[in-house]
């Protein structure tokens, strides 16, 4: 009987993917040192906000009752300022002076008859 020859084992390897690279050394000269340009490191300082202070001026307008409500705000002050003066004119009561037969009466003594 012949002999059988055993089986070697299996190598993983992976696939090719990219096809093989000349590698030709070529002398080249050495590159300059790599230059970062960066901002100047600068200290915090708190926000402070620019403000402008300007006055807007609202364009004037009315509604469309303002006007009435405006006659009407005028007749109530007029009610009020001729109530005010009627009040005032009350308060300052002038008497009349008397009539001169009254007086004649009152001298002489007042006497009333009251029959029961």
């Amino acid at each position: 009987m012949p002999r059988v020859r055993k089986a070697h084992t299996t190598v993983a390897h992976s696939p090719q993917i990219k096809k093989p690279q000349k590698h030709i050394e070529i002398d080249k000269p050495p590159s300059p040192p790599r230059v970062i340009k960066a901002q100047p490191y600068m200290e915090p300082k708190p926000f402070k906000p620019k403000i402008e202070h300007r006055y807007i001026k609202p364009a004037d307008f009315k509604l469309p009752g303002q006007e009435l409500s405006e006659r009407k705000r005028l007749q109530l002050e007029e009610q009020r300022r001729k109530e005010a003066e009627h009040l005032e004119a009350q308060r300052r009561f002038k008497a009349n002076p008397m009539v001169v037969e009254v007086v004649e009466v009152m001298q002489r003594g007042f006497r009333c008859n009251h029959s029961v």
